[in-house]
């Protein structure tokens, strides 16, 4: 019998719900080198209904390595909507089951780029 595979692959794109457009576009193009390949506030009603989005305007930025079709993000940004991170007390570390992950031959730059916009880390990097 053959072992097992791990269930990894190369991410299409992901949609993440963002307070801030703006905000969120400065972390993933200054720190993960994505750029703006798309703006619209005009989604079809397909989109809205999988995204489970209202019917009020909704921002949605697109961000890609150019030329590239994977790895692509979505930011969407629902003006007036309060963003509430749904978390149980008990787990308060619980973030679900969602994991983006990127690549980098430069850690510790990468940590410094993100302390400059804001973010922290919730752990430090073990090797």
């Amino acid at each position: 019998m053959a072992s097992p595979q791990p269930l990894i692959s190369a991410v299409k794109s992901a949609v993440i719900r963002v307070a801030s457009v703006n905000n969120a576009k400065r972390f993933f193009t200054d720190v993960v080198g994505l750029q703006p390949v798309g703006e619209t506030t005009l989604l079809a009603d397909k989109a809205r209904r999988l995204w489970g989005l209202p019917e009020r305007e909704a921002l949605c930025v697109r961000l890609a390595r150019p030329g590239e079709s994977f790895g692509m993000v979505d930011l969407v940004e629902i003006p007036g909507a309060t963003v509430v991170t749904i978390r149980e007390r008990q787990r308060p570390l619980d973030f679900g089951w969602f994991t983006l992950n990127f690549r980098t031959s430069h850690l510790e730059r990468a940590i410094a780029a993100s302390e400059a916009i804001g973010a922290r880390a919730l752990n430090s990097p073990k090797s």
